[in-house]
């Protein structure tokens, strides 16, 4: 995220069409998006806009009981809610705020599963992977209001969205990077460039970008990177491998993250998630992101015939079909090789046998004429 002299609250970034945009986030308030140029009088009159509606939530006494908002306000309470990670909490509460917003007033027992299905729907249209979450967490929402009976049913269960289309390169969500695109980024970025460095990290590591920016030399000991992860709370311990050794002995110790922004703090994950991706764009890679590279190391172990538990020893991922999703994008052709190579060998090594017990076989001697 790049900041160029905006209000406290404002940023700008660039959406997946690769236009500049700049938004107002508060804490605790949904995130509100600007339509107009920066500056302009209805820039700023959006802004003030938004900041007014900052200062003035709604008053818990004038939540209507039995309401959409109603919900939303006991759940965001709930344990139910605040169970999952900050950064979890942080991303979720988004879609929350958002359908409460847009639906605060209506009544939670109006919700029909053909509405929820028509508003799932509407948003898989142009983005199918934020429809899922969608779709997930209001699945969480309703299910709470059944266990507080405000409900006796969840209108979200047994909403289907259709299959994701593969992109170009015949997978779905972000593009896993392909060993001639990692060669590529490395020799843009030299050791000494601080992107090389986070690329190396989350290569060689599989951590997540929210885990990234947290990384500093406190966490290496004994030749192993060691981070509690912010997703699911499990500790993250790795070895370091020599190509990411040389990358972090590339640059000096000089704060307390290996990351920080132009003004010397930490990145926020979203923060350091655009810079990396204007480093990807200077690369001629506008196709990879940093999650991508968690994406690339799933590969790689995938393709060297390691096993799911292995691959789960680093990724952290809990179930089996999480890393199905994660390695997908294994070359085919490099796998089939050693496989079919395996096959012949072994076909040839049991030829080779069958042959040589056949030569040692005792022959039956000719009948001898009388």
């Amino acid at each position: 995220m790049r900041r160029r002299g905006y209000p406290v609250h404002v940023s700008e970034f660039r959406d997946r069409h690769g236009k500049l945009r700049t938004r107002y986030r508060a804490t605790g308030q949904p995130t509100r998006y600007f339509q107009n140029a920066p500056g302009s009088p209805e820039w700023i009159a959006e802004l003030e806009a938004f900041r007014k509606e900052a200062r003035s939530p709604v008053a818990a006494d004038h939540i209507g009981p039995g309401t959409i908002d109603d919900l939303v306000t006991r759940f965001l309470n709930s344990t139910a809610f605040k169970s999952g990670a900050p950064a979890t909490q942080t991303k979720n509460r988004g879609i929350f705020d958002a359908f409460r917003a847009a639906h605060g007033q209506r009544l939670v027992r109006e919700a029909t599963f053909e509405k929820m299905d028509k508003l799932i729907a509407a948003k898989a249209e142009t983005h199918p992977a934020a429809a899922r979450n969608m779709r997930k967490q209001l699945r969480r929402l309703f299910e709470f209001s059944v266990r507080i009976g405000m409900r006796r049913d969840n209108p979200v269960e047994g909403i289907r969205l259709p299959t994701q289309k593969p992109g170009p390169d015949g997978e779905s969500g972000h593009h896993t990077w392909s060993e001639d695109e990692i060669a590529q980024f490395q020799a843009f970025h030299p050791l000494k460039d601080r992107a090389r460095l986070a690329m190396e990290l989350m290569l060689w590591t599989g951590v997540r970008r929210s885990d990234v920016v947290r990384l500093g030399r406190q966490h290496v000991r004994g030749g192993r990177i060691s981070i509690g992860a912010t997703k699911g709370g499990k500790v993250v311990t790795v070895p370091i491998a020599p190509q990411l050794k040389a990358a972090i002995d590339a640059h000096p110790s000089t704060n307390m993250t290996f990351f920080v922004t132009a003004y010397g703090k930490p990145f926020t994950a979203n923060g350091f998630g655009n810079w990396f991706r204007d480093q990807c764009d200077a690369a001629g890679l506008p196709q990879c992101s940093a999650h991508g590279l968690r994406k690339a190391i799933s590969r790689r172990m995938a393709e060297n015939d390691e096993g799911n538990a292995g691959i789960k020893s680093v990724t952290q991922h809990s179930t089996d079909g999480e890393v199905a999703r994660y390695t997908k994008a294994v070359q085919q052709s490099r796998m089939a090789d050693k496989v079919i190579g395996r096959l012949a060998a072994a076909h040839l090594a049991n030829s080779k046998a069958s042959d040589l017990a056949n030569r040692q076989k005792p022959r039956r001697k000719a009948d001898e004429s009388v």
